[in-house]
C-alpha cells in the first residue's frame, strides 16, 4: 500500500481531474517516483486492468524502478534493455495475454534508448486494448528529443504522465512542444524552496567564486562569439530562429572553453585545501577529470576516486558505498551524476563544469541535496567557479554576452542558499561594472526569452 503525503495525494488528485494525463514538476528527493506509482495504481483499481509502461533515461535505473515496485507489491514483468533478442518475444507474448484478457496487468520498464526503435514502437502499436494503456515517462524532457521515434504509438496509451523538474527544453521550442503535446502540462509542481522548507532536501550555502579568462582564452572566446553573432544574424533574416548543427557547434566550442578555463584550476586547489576534503564531490570539464583527480590526490593527498561514463555499474556502487563510508573522501566526477545518481553524503560540492543549461545545474543541485543521516550531514556547500570577463580585454558587448549567460545559475542558486545575501554581494559589483544590476533576479529562462526576442528583432 502506497501511503501518501498531502501534496502528493494532491498531484495524484489533479492528475485524474486532467484525464489522467499531465506532467509533474517535482524537485529531486520529494518522492515522484511514488507519486507517479501511486497515479499508476489509482488507474488499475478504477480499470481492474492496465498496461503499464515505464520509461527511464539510464539502465541502471531499471533495477531502482523494480525495486520500487517490488516494494509495493508489483511485479516487473520485462526490462527492455540491450538487444532485441532479450525482450523481442516475451513483449510479443505479454500483449497476446493481455489482450487476450489472461493477464489483467502488464508491466514493463525500458530506457529511452532501447525503446527508441521502430520494431518497439510496432510492437506496442499492436496491443489492441490501448484504454488501458499507461505511460510513465521519468525524465520525460528526454523523449522531445528529435530522434524520438515513438511519441505517436505512446499518445494513444489512455493514461501519460511526465515526470521531470525541467520539462522545457533548453533552446528547443520543437522538442518542447513534442513534450507538451505528449502530455498535455504541467498539471502540478512541488518546488525545490518548499522541499527545503519542509526537510525533504538539507539547506545548503552558497559560495560563487569569480574567475576570469587568460589571454589566448579571452582571445578564442571573441573569436567564437563574434561567428556566433554574425551566424545567428544570418539564421534570423532567413526566418529561422531555431539553432542549426553549424551554430549548435560553435555554441558548444564557446561553452567548453568556459568550462576548462585555465584559471579555476588554480582557484580550485586554493580553495579546496582550505575545507575539509570528507564527503566532497568535484564536478569536472569534459577532458579534464584526470587533472583535477591528480590536483585532489597528488598535490594535497585527499583519498580520491574518479565517478565517469567508463566506470560500470557493479563499480559504481561500490564507489558510492566506500565514499558514504568516507573511505573514499572526494569524488571526481562529469555529466554521468547529472541524472540518476544520487550522493546523499556529499557536504561540499565543487561546481568547476560551468553550463548555461537549467536542466543540468538544477540536476547536479538537486544530487547532493538529498538528507543523509548516517554521515550526520544537516547541510551542504556549493562552490561556483563563474568565469568572468576583463573588461580591459574584450569587447564591452562581447563582455556583457558573457556575464548574462554566467547569470542564471548564480540566480538559481543563490535564491534558495542560507547565505543568499552574502552570495549577491559577490556578484553584484561584476554586474554594476557592466550596468547589468537587473540581471541579479533574471532566471535562466526569462534571459531565454529575452534573447529569442533579441533575435527575433533583428
Amino acid at each position: 500500500m502506497i501511503r501518501l503525503r498531502p501534496y502528493q495525494e494532491q498531484a495524484l488528485q489533479v492528475f485524474q481531474e486532467n484525464g489522467n494525463r499531465g506532467i509533474f514538476d517535482m524537485a529531486t528527493g520529494t518522492g515522484k517516483t511514488f507519486t507517479s506509482i501511486a497515479c499508476a495504481n489509482a488507474f488499475y483499481e478504477d480499470n481492474k486492468r492496465q498496461f503499464l509502461v515505464i520509461l527511464v533515461p539510464f539502465l541502471h535505473l531499471i533495477p531502482q524502478w523494480k525495486e520500487n515496485l517490488d516494494r509495493l507489491g508489483i511485479l516487473a514483468n520485462l526490462e527492455i534493455a540491450n538487444s532485441r533478442d532479450s525482450w523481442q518475444h516475451k513483449l510479443q507474448h505479454l500483449i497476446f495475454d493481455f489482450d487476450h484478457r489472461y493477464r489483467d496487468r502488464v508491466v514493463i520498464i525500458g530506457s529511452y534508448k532501447s525503446t527508441n526503435s521502430d520494431l518497439f514502437g510496432e510492437l506496442l502499436d499492436s496491443l489492441k486494448l490501448k484504454q488501458y494503456g499507461f505511460l510513465i515517462a521519468d525524465e520525460c524532457h528526454y523523449l522531445g528529443s528529435g530522434s524520438s521515434t515513438n511519441l505517436d504509438v505512446y499518445k494513444r496509451l489512455s493514461g501519460r504522465l511526465g515526470l521531470s523538474a525541467t520539462p522545457r527544453r533548453w533552446w528547443d521550442e520543437d522538442g518542447t512542444e513534442r513534450i507538451f503535446d505528449l502530455f498535455d502540462e504541467i498539471v502540478f509542481e512541488y518546488s525545490l524552496k518548499e522541499a527545503i522548507d519542509n526537510n525533504f532536501l538539507t539547506h545548503y550555502r552558497y559560495y560563487p567564486i569569480p574567475v576570469t579568462l587568460d589571454f589566448e582564452e579571452n582571445q578564442r572566446y571573441i573569436n567564437l562569439s563574434n561567428k556566433i553573432s554574425k551566424l545567428t544574424v544570418l539564421k534570423t533574416k532567413n526566418g529561422k530562429y531555431d539553432l542549426d548543427d553549424k551554430l549548435k557547434r560553435l555554441l558548444l566550442r564557446r561553452s567548453r572553453l568556459l568550462q576548462s578555463a585555465g584559471n579555476k584550476e588554480e582557484t580550485f586547489e586554493k580553495i579546496f585545501k582550505q575545507q575539509v576534503p570528507d564527503f566532497s564531490l568535484v564536478y569536472c570539464p569534459d577532458g579534464k577529470i584526470e587533472k583535477y583527480t591528480s590536483i585532489v590526490g597528488n598535490n594535497l593527498g585527499v583519498r580520491v576516486h574518479t565517478f565517469d561514463s567508463k566506470t560500470s555499474y557493479g563499480k559504481r556502487t561500490e564507489i558510492l558505498k566506500q565514499f558514504a563510508e568516507n573511505k573514499i573522501q572526494t569524488l571526481t566526477a562529469i555529466k554521468c551524476l547529472d541524472e540518476g545518481v544520487d550522493v546523499p553524503a556529499t557536504k561540499t560540492a565543487y561546481f568547476i563544469s560551468s553550463t548555461t543549461n537549467p536542466r543540468q545545474f538544477i540536476q547536479r543541485r538537486g544530487r547532493i541535496l538529498r538528507m543523509d543521516r548516517k554521515s550526520g550531514k544537516i547541510t551542504a556547500d556549493i562552490y561556483d567557479l563563474i568565469v568572468v570577463p576583463d573588461k580591459e580585454e574584450m569587447d564591452i558587448s562581447v563582455a556583457r554576452g558573457m556575464v548574462k549567460r554566467e547569470m542564471p545559475r548564480f540566480h538559481e542558486f543563490s535564491q534558495y542558499a542560507d547565505n543568499e545575501f552574502e552570495a549577491r554581494k559577490v556578484i553584484q559589483p561584476i554586474l554594476a561594472d557592466f550596468n547589468l544590476d537587473s540581471y541579479m533576479d533574471k532566471s535562466a529562462w526569462d534571459i531565454y526569452e529575452e534573447n529569442k526576442r533579441e533575435i527575433e528583432g533583428l
